[in-house]
């Protein structure tokens, strides 16, 4: 059995933390999404594993796997971002003749990987879905079963018909290749893996759905955040020794990576810092992740915020994360209001952002 994933699209709901990084290499914990998918074949002892990659990022995902992972990695790069299904198909002569496990380069899952791969094969199943129950299924691959069996798969409907989501893992055989050869593209000019499923089902093909213990889509940058949240649940306090921590500064539930400064009377609570990072005396971070070598002043207060790589936090800034009629935050995105549809979210900051002191930012603002 083979590995592949598909990490080949520029992450532009992401914006802006992708704009100087791929959303693969973005850091949780400390380590790159991508460290946490590869972790899933590790554990399944898959070896051989593909990397679908666009021209854009292939050096800087092809840098990290390189001094970070002695399996036989194969960068395949897909020349336009058309599709699921394309990049599937773009992987052909990789899969070759051989059963692949398809996991997204953008997915934070948790589940009984073996007890998926057996059921897959106690079925003799073309293709098996690994499905999670989440709020709002529609704003992906909405799944219906029978049993088992998947009757029903629908690309983003208007009006979900089942609570299931297609959780970004598709185990294959080879012959869904042919199927995948045969679909159009839809309304978005791409090719939905969801034709190619709704045409094996069609034609009798057996396809069956798993469901996953936890599925994070990192498709928004509160996304993002609330994958580092998962993460911290576990943690108690993992500082690096390297750090510099002044008196009377209390740390909970966080993760510190090494070589940072954090002065005296702080507090860091649920949140992630990267390396390199210096927080003035008496600043909070809560709920929050900042990347590395940013710079923080004194009394600044950042809640349910992302701050990215190489910023300036002046004193006495304080990041809002709630409106006063507590309603959903929306937020300005590519033009648009988009809503977050949470209640509490502070800021995202791209990488080289200045914020000079004494400023009050509202909720869900985005400084690109």
């Amino acid at each position: 059995m083979k590995g592949l994933i598909p990490a080949a699209g520029l992450g532009r709901r992401m914006f802006p933390l992708t704009l100087t990084r791929p959303k693969t290499l973005l850091s949780i914990l400390g380590k790159p999404i991508l460290h946490y998918v590869l972790q899933v074949f590790n554990r399944i002892g898959i070896k051989e594993i593909g990397i679908i990659v666009n021209a854009t990022h292939r050096k800087s995902i092809e840098s990290y796997v390189s001094s970070h992972y002695e399996h036989m990695i194969n960068f395949i790069e897909q020349n336009k971002a058309l599709g699921l299904a394309n990049a599937i198909l773009t992987a052909r002569d990789f899969i070759n003749n051989e059963s692949c496990l398809i996991i997204n380069g953008d997915a934070i899952l948790e589940g009984n990987w073996q007890d998926l791969i057996n059921s897959h094969h106690r079925m003799s199943a073309k293709t098996t879905l690994g499905l999670c129950k989440i709020p709002r299924p529609e704003r992906f691959g909405v799944v219906q079963l029978k049993g088992n069996r998947v009757i029903k798969v629908i690309e983003k409907p208007e009006i979900p018909f089942s609570p299931l989501a297609s959780a970004s893992t598709y185990l294959i055989e080879p012959i869904v290749l042919n199927f995948i050869e045969r679909i159009q593209t839809g309304k978005r000019g791409e090719y939905d893996f969801a034709d190619a499923i709704q045409l094996l089902i069609r034609e009798n093909e057996s396809v069956i759905g798993y469901e996953l213990d936890n599925w994070i889509d990192l498709g928004r940058p509160w996304d993002y955040l609330d994958a580092n949240l998962y993460f911290l649940q576990r943690v108690s306090q993992d500082v690096d020794d390297s750090v510099m921590i002044g008196t009377g500064t209390e740390i909970q539930n966080s993760f510190i990576d090494r070589a940072c400064e954090i002065a005296e009377n702080c507090r860091i609570l649920h949140s992630s810092v990267d390396k390199n990072v210096t927080i003035g005396r008496s600043s909070v971070i809560e709920r929050s992740v900042v990347l590395a070598s940013t710079t923080i002043g004194e009394n600044v207060i950042i809640k349910n915020s992302v701050i990215g790589e190489n910023c300036i936090i002046g004193n006495s800034v304080r990041f809002l994360d709630k409106k006063n009629d507590n309603q959903e935050i929306h937020t300005s995105f590519e033009g648009k209001l988009v809503n977050t549809h949470r209640t509490c979210l502070g800021s995202i900051l791209a990488d080289n952002v200045t914020i000079n002191e004494n400023q009050v930012i509202p909720p869900g603002s985005i400084f690109g």
